[in-house]
């Protein structure tokens, strides 16, 4: 492996009032991830770990329409956030795995392009669950 980017996706959530509230962000972990020769770092190289980034944006995006979507009981809400975190962060590693998997780790130009044109395309339709800017 010549190089890996470690993120994170960060849930908060609370009830103030019985009222259900989230927080949910992607979190790029600079001191976790590396380039073993950051001199010879390729712009491919680059590209492919940016896509982990963005596929950790689409299920950043993915949780926050589960959130919105789903009704909470704020006297009883572990055990369905529970459920429904634990369902999508391992949704989210497996679909890391098959990223690597399918491209080979970026060295399958043509998987690594598809991959990327579908994760765009994933990002863009939900557009409307993006954090603003």
């Amino acid at each position: 492996m010549a190089a890996l980017t470690s993120a994170n996706i960060d849930v908060q959530v609370g009830c103030k009032d019985f009222v259900f509230s989230s927080q949910v962000q992607a979190v790029f972990m600079p001191t976790e991830s590396w380039v073993r020769e950051a001199t010879k770092a390729s712009p491919e190289l680059l590209r492919h770990e940016q896509l982990h980034f963005d596929i950790t944006e689409l299920y950043a995006r993915r949780m926050r329409q589960k959130l919105s979507q789903t009704q909470f009981d704020c006297q009883h809400l572990q055990p369905k956030f529970q459920n429904l975190t634990k369902a999508m962060f391992s949704e989210w590693q497996r679909e890391e795995a098959r990223y690597d998997q399918a491209t080979n780790h970026g060295l399958n130009k043509p998987q690594q392009q598809l991959w990327e044109t579908q994760v765009q395309q994933k990002l863009a339709q939900l557009e409307q669950f993006a954090l603003a800017q």
